[in-house]
């Protein structure tokens, strides 16, 4: 098994993006991405406008993202035709009804569906979130600036929200995603750039089969710049080490049910001896370059391996 770098939430001109589709490609090739996902508004960018080059480096999974009003957005991800909201009843329902509409319509285009940006002008809530059918993923970290994303003490809002849906039973896995628009400079730190986030999926090859069904497994981590060179679950412990670069040290917190710390440690690795109480444990890392990033929950207790 190896670790995938990828991207399925960013834009191109044919929405309101700043480059094209070949050149948002080259872009994250150019930063060493393994696939990529560009997911236009309402839209469904086609395999053949990314042209990048069929020497296996860049993978291409096709997204779309739905767009409703009220900032409700969902992300169609391998889907087979753009997905976005048709009809005034859709337009004028509430935001869980515009959201259910999209994942619904992801669903039906063959592919996975995401909750994207939910802390965006603060659209939904745990309990909204609660009243969504069939969906698994969310963006835990959308890393452009006006996501309120970052915690601003303890434990992001995104956070909060993540630990209070696991609590009550619900399985969400957290992405992140830059939601890129801008490539090209001039660049602003106000702007949504490309590479300020990212998951790095744990699957057998690099295809589409492979990613989708890791992604579905939760056999991924989102983050913002932190690399994990070990990450190991078994029954009785969890190991976790970073890929430093710069000498840093990083705080591996550990967390359980209803947001309970349950261990805090710094430095460049971590383990965390498991009792069989937690409910979940979840990771998250915060390192001294300003980096993050989350491992999704590990279910407590651990399903039995047959022998």
């Amino acid at each position: 098994m190896k670790w995938y770098q990828g991207n399925l939430h960013c834009h191109s001109t044919n929405s309101d993006g700043n480059a094209s589709p070949k050149e948002v490609a080259a872009y994250y090739q150019s930063l060493g991405y393994d696939f990529l996902g560009i997911s236009d508004h309402n839209a469904l960018t086609q395999q053949e406008e990314y042209a990048v080059s069929n020497d296996g480096k860049l993978l291409i999974i096709p997204c779309s993202e739905y767009t409703a009003a009220h900032y409700c957005h969902v992300q169609g991800i391998n889907v087979s035709r753009k997905i976005e909201p048709e009809g005034t009843a859709v337009e004028e329902g509430s935001k869980v009804q515009r959201i259910q509409d999209g994942v619904d319509k992801a669903i039906a285009a063959g592919g996975l569906a995401a909750i994207n940006h939910p802390l965006w002008h603060w659209t939904l809530t745990e309990k909204e979130m609660m009243q969504i059918n069939n969906c698994h993923l969310f963006e835990l970290c959308n890393a452009a600036p006006d996501c309120n994303s970052f915690p601003i003490s303890g434990a992001s809002f995104a956070e909060q929200i993540w630990d209070k849906l696991l609590s009550a039973g619900y399985r969400y896995y957290g992405l992140a995603a830059d939601d890129g628009h801008y490539y090209t400079p001039p660049f602003s730190t106000l702007q949504s750039l490309g590479g300020r986030g990212w998951i790095m999926v744990q699957a057998e090859a690099l295809t589409r089969e492979n990613i989708i069904q890791s992604i579905k497994n939760g056999d991924f981590y989102a983050s913002t710049g932190i690399l994990l060179s070990d990450y190991v679950v078994n029954h009785q412990r969890i190991d976790i080490a970073i890929k430093p670069f710069a000498e840093e040290k990083v705080c591996f917190t550990f967390i359980g049910k209803e947001g309970m710390v349950l261990q805090e440690n710094i430095g460049q690795q971590a383990d965390y001896q498991i009792n069989g109480n937690e409910g979940y444990i979840r990771i998250r890392l915060r390192s001294t370059t300003g980096t993050w990033a989350w491992t999704q929950p590990v279910f407590i207790p651990l399903p039995s391996i047959a022998g």
